[in-house]
């Protein structure tokens, strides 16, 4: 597995390798260029709506009809690239300041998206049952470790419920690697500070089952489980109850 500096590092490579190559080669090696850029850019897509913390926002008729998914996200790359394009061409200063546009253009729309898509991460922390209901969990443990139904928290003030804090977690890449889908790994990680998956596994179950269905079996499930369980002393998605 690569170090988690240089695997977050991976689709700046590409992208700065591709362009580098866009500006000052020619030939052949402009199909590498672009083919490094393309392949940065859908890494860092994959990476920023898997990782997203905000909702997706259903498409109108009308937007359905103009864009998909691939070709929004792929945008501001898009901008980029036509300014990358231009500067390479270097005939007027018309051009240049095109390019200048589109660059500001491109880079502006994804600071906008980074901003958006982390957007609970800046909301202030604290106990929050709301949370534990938006991850849809049924139950959540009290202070020695009983499972309480979320009808019956008020009831209980010792249970305390923390908003995420995956972006300063040292273990995040792990999280990522299982193959789960990040709002499933923190329920899971949730059950895990508090029961064993291989003595409890079927309230671990139900969450997977709730996020992807029937795909994946017991054998299959418990060595994800386990990893999980094995790092979430580490977990920054909740925090433990005090006991």
């Amino acid at each position: 597995m690569l170090p988690k500096s240089v695997y977050e590092l991976k689709p700046y490579f590409y992208l700065v390798s591709g362009a580098w190559i866009l500006l000052f080669y020619s030939g052949v090696l402009l199909v590498i260029g672009l083919l490094l850029y393309f392949l940065g850019a859908w890494i860092w897509v994959l990476r920023s709506d898997y990782r997203r913390l905000n909702h997706r926002s259903p498409q109108t008729p009308v937007n359905r009809h103009y864009w998909n998914d691939p070709l929004y996200e792929l945008l501001p790359f898009g901008y980029i690239l036509a300014a990358l394009l231009l500067i390479g061409l270097r005939q007027d200063i018309l051009m240049l300041l095109s390019a200048v546009l589109l660059l500001g253009s491109g880079l502006l729309v994804l600071r906008i998206r980074v901003v958006n898509r982390r957007q609970h991460r800046k909301t202030e922390s604290g106990t929050s049952v709301e949370w534990a209901n938006e991850l849809s969990l049924d139950a959540v443990p009290d202070s020695i470790g009983r499972m309480i139904p979320l009808t019956d928290v008020s009831q209980v003030p010792a249970i305390e419920i923390q908003k995420p804090d995956c972006a300063s977690c040292r273990i995040e890449d792990i999280c990522l690697d299982v193959g789960l889908d990040i709002r499933c790994v923190q329920e899971l990680m949730r059950l895990n500070q508090n029961l064993n998956p291989r003595e409890s596994f079927e309230p671990f179950h139900r969450v997977v089952a709730r996020h992807h269905g029937d795909l994946y079996s017991r054998e299959q499930l418990l060595p994800i489980l386990e990893r999980l369980h094995t790092n979430s002393d580490l977990c920054l998605t909740w925090k433990k109850p005090a006991g």
